[in-house]
C-alpha cells in the first residue's frame, strides 16, 4: 500500500502546491504587504500569459522546446514588469530587490512545462496563481502588522498603523525564521482542514463495563482473501466466451480501439503455440497491462499457452503504482464481472473502496522503465502483440520512425501492432500491413 497516495491512504495529504512550490518568494518578499501584493500579482500575470502562449503553440512545437520557451517568455515578462514598477514606484521596486526577477524561474510557472506527465491549462494556471497571491498577501499582512505595527497594501489601500502592535513588534516575525514558522503553520492547518473534510469522524462507542478482560480479536486483513477453488475450475477462472463485448470492459482504459485489441488478443491466444509474449508500451499506472493479463489468463481454459506480459513506461512514479497493483475501485468499475470476481481482491475497510490485483495475475506481468526519447527500451525479441499506448506524441517524425522500426524488429512474423497514439502515418515502416482501424501486422 502506498501511504502517500490519498486514494489508498486518506490520512495522507500533500502540502499545498502553491505554498511549497513558491517557498523562496514567500520567505524573501513577505515582510511588506505592499511588496507581496505586487509580487503575487506579477507572478499571476506571468503564469497566465506563459500558459496561454504555450498552450496555443502546443502541437506546433516539439515537447522538448516547451520548457526553454517558457523560461524565455517568463524572463521577458518579468523584465518588462520590473521596468514598469521602477517607473511607477521606485521605492517599492527597491524593497523587492531581486525577488521580482526571480518570478521568472518560479517552479509554479516552469514545472508544468518541465514535467511531461502534467497537462498545463489556462484554468489551472489562473487558480494556482490566485492561490499563491492570496497566501503571499496573507502571510505578509501577518508579518508586517504584528512585526512592525503598520500595514500598507499599495495600490489598493492606504497605510494603516496600530499603536499597540508598533510598541510590541516581535522581531522574529520580520526575520526569515518567522516566514518558516507561518508557512509551516499554514501547511499544518491546511492538512487538518482537508482531513476534517475527507475522513468522516467515527462515532464514539460507549465504554464497556470492566467486569472481565475483553479478549482481543485477531487482526482482520485489509483485503479479502481469494475464494477457495471449488470442484470445477471453470467457475473460478472465466472462459474467454464468458467475457462481455468490449464496450462493457473498461472503456476508460481501452477506449475506442478496445474491440480491435480484443480480437487481436483472441487470435494470438487461441492459435496453438507453446508461448505467447505481449508488450504494452506506455502502460501508465498499469491498468491496461492488468487487463491484458486477465484476458489472456481467462483464455487458458481453451488453450494451454505459456504467456507473459511486459509493460513499460518512462516514468518511475507510474511504474511504482503499477507494481503495487492497488487501485481505487472506480478504475475497474466497467471490468467484466467474471474477471472482477476471479482476479480482484476487495478492501475490507468501509471507506477505502480499494481493490488489489490478485497474485494469480501478478505472476504473469512485469514492469520496466523505458525512455522513448533516448531509445532506452526493454523489449522482448519475440513479441506476438505490441500495444503502443500514447507514447509518441510530440516526438519528431524521424524519431517516431526510428522507434517504430525498433518495435517492428521485435515483432514475430504476422505479429500484431495495436496503435493508440497520435503520429504521422508516414512514420510506419513498409513492413507493416494495416488490418484494422488501429491494428497493423508484420508481413
Amino acid at each position: 500500500m502506498n501511504e502517500h497516495d490519498p486514494f489508498q491512504n486518506p490520512k495522507s495529504f500533500p502540502a499545498p502546491r502553491f505554498l511549497v512550490g513558491g517557498v523562496t518568494l514567500l520567505l524573501g518578499a513577505s515582510t511588506q504587504a505592499a511588496a507581496a501584493n505586487i509580487l503575487g500579482l506579477s507572478l499571476l500575470v506571468i503564469m497566465v500569459l506563459v500558459t496561454a502562449l504555450l498552450t496555443a503553440l502546443r502541437g506546433k512545437i516539439a515537447r522538448s522546446a516547451e520548457f526553454p520557451l517558457a523560461l524565455a517568455v517568463s524572463t521577458l515578462l518579468a523584465t518588462v514588469l520590473d521596468f514598469i514598477l521602477s517607473m511607477v514606484n521606485p521605492t517599492l521596486r527597491a524593497s523587492l530587490g531581486i525577488y521580482l526577477s526571480l518570478t521568472a524561474v518560479s517552479p509554479l510557472i516552469l514545472e508544468p512545462w518541465a514535467t511531461p506527465s502534467e497537462t498545463p491549462s489556462l484554468t489551472k494556471a489562473l487558480v494556482t496563481g490566485l492561490q499563491f497571491w492570496v497566501v503571499l498577501v496573507i502571510l505578509a499582512v501577518i508579518r508586517e502588522l504584528l512585526g512592525s505595527g503598520h500595514l500598507s497594501l499599495w495600490p489598493f489601500a492606504p497605510e494603516i498603523t496600530l499603536a499597540g502592535f508598533s510598541t510590541y513588534a516581535p522581531a522574529v516575525l520580520m526575520a526569515a525564521s518567522g516566514a518558516f514558522f507561518l508557512t509551516a503553520a499554514g501547511i499544518v492547518l491546511g492538512r487538518l482542514w482537508q482531513r476534517q473534510r475527507t475522513v468522516p469522524a467515527r462515532p464514539r462507542q460507549a465504554p464497556r463495563p470492566m467486569i472481565k478482560p475483553v479478549p482481543v480479536p485477531e487482526p482482520t486483513p485489509i483485503f479479502e482473501p481469494k475464494p477457495e477453488p471449488i470442484s470445477e475450475p471453470s467457475s473460478q477462472v472465466p472462459e474467454i466466451e464468458d467475457i462481455p463485448p468490449t464496450e462493457e470492459i473498461s472503456p476508460s482504459t481501452l477506449d475506442t480501439w478496445g474491440e480491435n485489441l480484443e480480437s487481436v488478443l483472441r487470435e494470438a491466444i487461441m492459435e496453438p503455440a507453446e508461448k505467447r509474449r505481449f508488450l504494452v508500451l506506455g502502460c501508465g499506472t498499469g491498468e491496461l497491462a492488468w487487463h491484458v493479463a486477465m484476458f489472456a489468463l481467462s483464455a487458458q481454459q481453451k488453450q494451454k499457452t505459456d504467456f507473459r506480459v511486459r509493460a513499460t513506461d518512462p516514468f518511475a512514479v507510474r511504474l511504482e503504482t503499477a507494481r503495487e497493483g492497488v487501485y481505487h475501485e472506480h478504475q475497474f468499475s466497467d471490468l467484466a464481472e467474471p474477471l472482477k470476481q476471479a482476479y480482484l481482491l476487495r478492501s475490507r475497510e468501509e471507506n477505502h473502496h480499494l481493490v488489489r490485483i490478485s497474485e494469480a495475475v501478478r505472476n504473469y506481468v512485469e514492469f520496466d522503465q523505458a525512455d522513448f526519447e533516448t531509445g532506452r527500451l526493454f523489449f522482448y525479441k519475440t513479441a506476438d502483440v505490441i500495444i503502443l499506448n500514447q507514447s509518441l506524441e510530440g516526438l519528431s517524425l524521424d524519431r517516431q520512425r526510428q522507434i517504430l522500426e525498433n518495435i517492428v524488429d521485435d515483432l514475430v512474423p504476422k505479429g500484431a501492432l495495436v496503435l493508440r497514439t497520435e503520429l504521422d502515418r508516414s512514420a510506419l515502416p513498409e513492413t507493416l500491413r494495416r488490418t484494422g482501424d488501429h491494428v497493423f501486422r508484420r508481413d
